[in-house]
């Protein structure tokens, strides 16, 4: 995708962290965390991740934490704060 993208000059962003290629609680809750750790260190993160039946559980579990952590935003927003 990155070189479609510079091909055509359209802005693109790309994951930073896959967050339930392994569908196990504690799987996605690692991934969560490393999550929360980009976006700390680089200013902003993005995580993809299926609707599994664990990925929604541990979601559900960890959002009061995810939300005092970080922003959440949408993916436009972060390809322009990589333009700026």
């Amino acid at each position: 995708m990155p070189a479609s993208a510079e091909l055509l000059k359209l802005p693109f962003a790309e994951r930073d962290v896959f967050l339930d290629h392994e569908q196990t609680p504690e799987f996605v809750r690692k991934q969560l965390k490393l999550l929360i750790k980009r976006a700390r260190e680089q200013g902003f993160a993005i995580g993809i991740a299926h609707p599994h039946p664990v990925t929604l559980k541990v979601l559900k579990e960890m959002l009061p934490e995810l939300r005092g952590a970080v922003l959440f935003t949408h993916a436009s927003q972060v390809v322009a704060l990589q333009e700026g």
